[in-house]
């Protein structure tokens, strides 16, 4: 299978671009004035969406050229870094909020950047991650890879349960993955499931002991 660096760079490269808008609502997501980290921000279309609400964005991606498209559309971001979602090179405990959307249906290994985001994540702050689910209309579409779906542009897909979306998230249940389901006007239905996760204060862990 080819790199998946190379697959996003390629996809990048070749298009500014390549995703419709931030979904209604992104901008949102975090209260004015939060610092927060964007992982997977890709061409910076959910980064630019917050700034414009005031929030500070950190843009990050696995892929050069997607933070070069990110930093060229986002101009008005924090800072832009080139980094896997899984190895994030900040310090425990900096940002008020981390996003996570559309990157961890591409890793079989999503947990574990699901704990660096929890890591980096001050106590108090709120991780929320979304992805495409098992019911989504692309779902299976593609060859069978080492566990991906591999679609044309050579980019490995996991659909993902609820439950099995949940069971990324330290203390979350299926009953706490918002599901959305919205129909396309080709006729099919992209669905995402969706998580927002607290991450406990440090009162919390005192109450706890």
């Amino acid at each position: 299978m080819e790199s998946q660096r190379a697959a996003w760079d390629r996809l990048y490269s070749g298009n500014p671009r390549p995703w419709r808008g931030a979904d209604p609502g992104d901008g949102s997501l975090f209260p004015s004035g939060a610092l927060v980290l964007e992982v997977g921000c890709g061409s910076g279309k959910t980064a630019a969406a917050m700034v414009s609400e005031g929030v500070r964005v950190v843009c990050c991606d696995y892929s050069e050229e997607a933070v070069k498209v990110c930093k060229a559309n986002v101009p008005d971001a924090e800072g832009w870094v080139v980094a896997d979602a899984r190895a994030l090179p900040f310090r425990d405990g900096v940002f008020d909020g981390v996003s996570i959307i559309h990157v961890l249906e591409h890793l079989s290994d999503a947990a574990v950047a699901v704990g660096e985001a929890v890591r980096v994540l001050k106590p108090g702050g709120t991780l929320y991650a979304r992805s495409f689910s098992d019911n989504d209309m692309r779902a299976g579409k593609g060859e069978p890879v080492g566990g991906f779906t591999v679609r044309g542009n050579g980019i490995g897909y996991v659909y993902r349960s609820a439950e099995g979306f949940a069971v990324l998230f330290p203390g979350v249940g299926a009953a706490d993955v918002a599901v959305s389901s919205k129909r396309t006007r080709f006729g099919g239905t992209r669905e995402t499931l969706s998580v927002s996760l607290v991450k406990p204060s440090a009162e919390t862990f005192a109450d706890r002991g």
